[in-house]
């Protein structure tokens, strides 16, 4: 039998907590708390138990609140209830909970995920899953963005849209052989194979941008610079 304390300061929210496992033949409520430092008192000889938490709990709650837990109480296991939200999200996995559920999950997530946590497992709501994993791949996204050079951002811009190596050359004014070589930098950086890999890359990233600038570009000899007609770029 799945032991379960049910905290928070709000008394509906308890009340919501003991109806939804009040079917569960498998899990047994053995008590419920709105205070945090409640939890860590009674209820000893009960072996694992699941601390089913949806904040807030009331005021002489610690911030090293699930720290304190994980330490004194080694027996009970985290799940809580959070907003959707990857902040909130990511805080509650690194304070400790084992268990993570949107304000908004359906009724049977509750149990699933304490029978997931008694079982030694970690676990997130779908959503939830979907939501950290977009997050993480974002972060990832903009990190590998902010390793290359402006001048590499420069270049890379310009290829998105089409432009030959002597072209971006003589817009940069360098050599086409420097160009090249940047070109395999940002490949190697950004871990893509292919131009066409990294015209996706620009558009994904939000790099795609017909209006490259265009104010270095030297003319060729004996060729007039085109007039400034104010088609200047919204990023250098």
């Amino acid at each position: 039998m799945i032991k379960v304390i049910a905290a928070s300061s709000i008394y509906i929210l308890r009340q919501g907590m003991k109806r939804v496992l009040a079917g569960c033949n498998d899990i047994e409520l053995i008590g419920e708390v709105s205070l945090a430092d409640d939890i860590l008192l009674g209820h000893d000889g009960h072996g694992m138990t699941i601390v089913l938490i949806a904040h807030p709990l009331q005021h002489r709650e610690r911030h090293d609140f699930y720290g304190r837990l994980r330490r004194e109480r080694p027996d009970y296991r985290i799940v809580a209830f959070v907003r959707s939200d990857a902040g909130h999200v990511l805080a509650a996995i690194h304070a400790g909970a084992r268990g993570i559920l949107a304000t908004d999950c359906s009724v049977g997530q509750v149990p699933d995920a304490v029978r997931a946590v008694a079982a030694g497992k970690i676990y997130l709501g779908e959503d939830l899953s979907v939501m950290i994993a977009t997050e993480l791949e974002q972060n990832a996204g903009t990190h590998q963005r902010q390793r290359l050079t402006d001048r590499e951002l420069q270049i890379l811009r310009r290829i998105a849209i089409g432009r030959k190596t002597s072209t971006v050359a003589e817009e940069l004014g360098i050599s086409a052989k420097t160009v090249s070589a940047h070109k395999a930098n940002i490949l190697e950086k950004l871990a893509l194979a292919t131009e066409s890999e990294l015209v996706r890359y620009a558009m994904e990233n939000q790099l795609f941008d017909l209006f490259v600038d265009h104010s270095n570009r030297k003319p060729a000899h004996g060729v007039a610079a085109a007039p400034d007609i104010g088609l200047r770029s919204r990023v250098s």
